[in-house]
């Protein structure tokens, strides 16, 4: 039926946290993208405004999402749940994906909308001020956390909802998402 599917149906035997989800993909991974996007966003805001003692808006969107998080979450899903029986593996793994989709989404949004959301370049270890070990490793650590921890509970959520509902919900927030990206 899908990509994701098809996956699943290799991964089950050896994967004990997979379970198989009652709504399409496209879907899913909307659902997916959207959820991390907000807790990344939480996150951030949580993390910078304590730091500097007053309410930091940390997103260049209106909405209260950080997209290179909901991507990061979608590489979790698809990419590191189906090795979860390798914990070093999905660590290594993690720090290797989520560093190239930071670096990539450093590079993007310079080029494209001309704004430097990050820069590590105070930092050991960086690669053009664009990503860094200790966020790498940070990055690591909290994937571990998304596929241990996080993961079956997320799944055990998506397979609540009903599933026209579910699509309902995604076509919703791919649209309020690409509203909101055309007008920020």
């Amino acid at each position: 039926r899908s990509f994701f599917f098809a996956l699943s149906t290799h991964v089950r035997p050896w994967c004990s946290l997979y379970t198989e989800i009652n709504m399409d993909a496209f879907t899913h991974y909307t659902l997916t993208f959207v959820l991390y996007s907000f807790i990344g966003y939480l996150c951030e805001v949580a993390y910078c405004s304590i730091g500097q003692r007053k309410l930091v808006n940390r997103g260049f969107l209106y909405g209260p999402w950080l997209p290179i998080y909901g991507f990061g979450g979608l590489i979790v899903d698809i990419f590191l749940v189906p090795i979860s029986h390798y914990p070093v593996l999905v660590f290594i793994a993690a720090i290797v994906l989520t560093s190239t989709v930071e670096y990539i989404g450093s590079w993007g949004l310079e080029k494209i909308f001309s704004i430097k959301l990050w820069d590590y370049s105070r930092y050991k270890y960086n690669i053009n001020g664009r990503v860094c070990l200790l966020n790498s490793s940070l990055f690591g650590l909290m994937s571990m956390i998304l596929v241990y921890g996080a993961y079956p509970w997320i799944q055990k959520l998506f397979n609540a909802i009903p599933v026209l509902l579910a699509e309902r919900m995604a076509e919703v927030l791919r649209i309020l998402f690409a509203v909101d990206l055309t007008l920020s």
